[in-house]
């Protein structure tokens, strides 16, 4: 994996959705990506400064308050979010940190700088990454070819294109020989060594046992692959079961675990102890006590005492959801309840799982929405729509014109206003075509526009923003 130096930089980046994404472990889970970062609050636009960064058409960065009002003003070339007080700011191509009111705590010294993190921040200077404190005084020289953020008193560091780890005192904690080391989280982290992987758990112990895969701490487990066979273990190495399983995914927050055996899927506990008997054809997991699953090309759904209590009979299943579930007779789609009773009969092209009441259905004419009678509360002319997860959601018309809709149906915003983002608890990010450009603007979920479409950027949490690329650059 391709790494940049600061993983938190962003270059001519508009409202990016990841900075450096994780691996894939190949059974549902996610290995994180190498290096620990700081953890921001990402479900708040404004987060605990009650500031967001934005760019003006000149390609100014200043900082909004809640109410639209301009709190800093646009004097920045780039910048990023504070943390624990101060923010990254660039001015005439370097770095530095101001603080809430605007005033200028660490030089413009830096080729790149991230957030603060328990007091460090990680910042680039003459090709090597090192550590500043709040002061600005440096707590690790720069040195390092990458870096990671603390945790559990170690961060991950390269040097010579190897990995090692540090203390916060840059004493090295493991050489510098590996070809990779992740944090696996739970304060653990997995060595990589050729085809090798080791777990350094959080008792900040190497163990010696050699593993040909090792997964992310998820849930309480860390799965790991030995002589071709699937076990698990938490983040001190002590064995929660041994290698049982030709395949498996991590824990799930109900406790239970996906597991394969022999060609067939079943379900055990943290333990390892067969909850389901592997004897399916599909992946399954409980959602509402109940599993769906797959038998001799038909599904149906097996409870957690392994009793097949909806027979498969259906050509699709979908998990429970506010106590029912989509299923498939030939080629429609209708509703079952925990009993199996067919509540809402076959009548849709595509249906999906209920959220606040509603679930989404597909038909020839569109996508719209029906409750939990069967009845439409949304008329299916959308030719796009996402579930209701939140109390609102996004639909697109054969116009391509987007709206925001609550649930009970209503289109809260008109044709003026594309809805670009429901993904934060505060507000909705709103963006309108001016002269051909994308401006970017804020409204309440109720539909109250706080801040008209003005900006060419929003400075979402958790990334930092280089010089908006202008038509001369």
């Amino acid at each position: 994996m391709k790494h940049s130096r600061l993983v938190c930089t962003v270059l001519a980046c508009l409202l990016a959705t990841a900075c450096l994404s994780g691996c894939s472990n190949g059974r549902g889970g996610t290995v994180p990506a190498d290096f620990k970062e700081p953890s921001a609050d990402n479900t708040h636009l404004f987060g605990e400064s009650g500031l967001l960064a934005v760019a003006n058409g000149e390609g100014k960065v200043g900082f909004i308050r809640a109410d639209g009002s301009v709190a800093l003003n646009f004097t920045f070339e780039g910048t990023g979010i504070f943390r624990e007080g101060l923010c990254p700011v660039l001015k005439d191509g370097k770095w530095g940190y101001i603080n809430t009111l605007g005033e200028l705590c660490i030089p413009y010294l830096f080729d790149e700088a991230d957030l603060f993190d328990n007091g460090l921040a990680r910042v680039f200077q003459n090709g090597k990454l090192g550590f500043v404190d709040t002061q600005g005084k440096w707590v690790i020289q720069p040195q390092y070819e990458n870096l990671g953020y603390f945790v559990n008193g170690s961060a991950v560091a390269v040097k010579e294109g190897k990995y090692g780890l540090i203390d916060r005192e840059n004493n090295t904690v493991l050489p510098f020989k590996y070809d990779l080391i992740q944090y696996a989280g739970g304060g653990a982290y997995v060595i990589v060594e050729g085809s090798v992987y080791r777990l350094f758990t959080a008792a900040r112990k190497l163990l010696s046992t050699r593993y040909e895969e090792l997964s992310a701490y998820v849930n309480g487990g860390i799965v790991f692959r030995k002589n071709g066979k699937y076990g698990m273990m938490d983040n001190l190495g002590n064995l929660l079961f041994k290698t049982t399983f030709d395949d498996m995914d991590v824990i799930r927050e109900d406790g239970y675990i996906s597991v394969y055996r022999n060609g067939k899927w079943g379900i055990a506990d943290r333990r390892g102890n067969i909850v389901v008997e592997p004897r399916f054809q599909r992946y399954c997991y409980f959602n509402e006590g109940l599993a769906a699953v797959a038998l001799n090309g038909k599904m149906g759904y097996v409870n957690e005492r392994d009793e097949i209590v909806i027979a498969p009979v259906y050509d699709g299943a979908v998990m429970f959801s506010e106590g029912l579930a989509a299923v498939k007779v030939g080629e429609k789609w209708g509703y079952i309840d925990t009993a199996g009773n067919l509540v809402i009969q076959p009548g849709f092209d595509y249906a999906y799982a209920f959220f606040n009441g509603l679930a989404m259905v597909g038909t020839s004419q569109g996508y719209g929405f029906i409750d939990t009678k069967g009845n439409y509360v949304v008329e299916p002319v959308y030719s796009f729509v996402t579930s209701f997860r939140k109390p609102y959601t996004t639909v697109r018309t054969k116009d391509n014109s987007h709206y925001l809709m609550n649930t009970r149906g209503e289109l809260v915003f008109g044709k003026e206003y594309y809805t670009y983002s429901i993904n934060y608890e505060d507000f909705i990010i709103i963006s309108k075509a001016v002269d051909g450009v994308m401006l970017y603007g804020l409204a309440k979920p109720d539909g109250t526009v706080t801040v008209e479409p003005q900006y060419r950027l929003l400075g979402l949490p958790g990334f930092n923003y280089a010089p908006y690329p202008t038509q001369e650059n």
